[in-house]
């Protein structure tokens, strides 16, 4: 069975905990939604939470022959602050099952 990658990618981030991103100034987390989206671009997934707020995802594929996804995480509450952030690599064993 084939997954879309979105797909793929969520169920990968669902089994795998998070590492928070360092809180230094040259890796500081954005403080609002919209800086998050001027830093980084649009996300890949903006998932709605049920308190109100928004989970935005940004994964890059990497093209190489080691397959993995780098994913940044950024969670913000109703009024758009950030409440979340986190950055992870996560390595595919099988791309072409994929």
């Amino acid at each position: 069975m084939r997954y879309p990658i979105k797909k793929v990618a969520d169920m990968l981030l669902d089994a795998i905990p998070a590492v928070e991103t360092p809180s230094s100034p040259a890796l500081s987390s954005p403080s609002t939604a919209r800086e998050a989206v001027d830093r980084y671009g649009q996300p890949t997934l903006r998932q709605p939470l049920a308190d109100g707020g928004e989970r935005l995802r940004w994964i890059r594929l990497r093209e190489t022959i080691l397959a993995s996804m780098d994913v940044r995480t950024v969670e913000v509450d109703a009024a758009g602050r950030v409440v979340r952030a986190s950055q992870r690599t996560v390595a595919m064993k099988d791309p072409a099952a994929y």
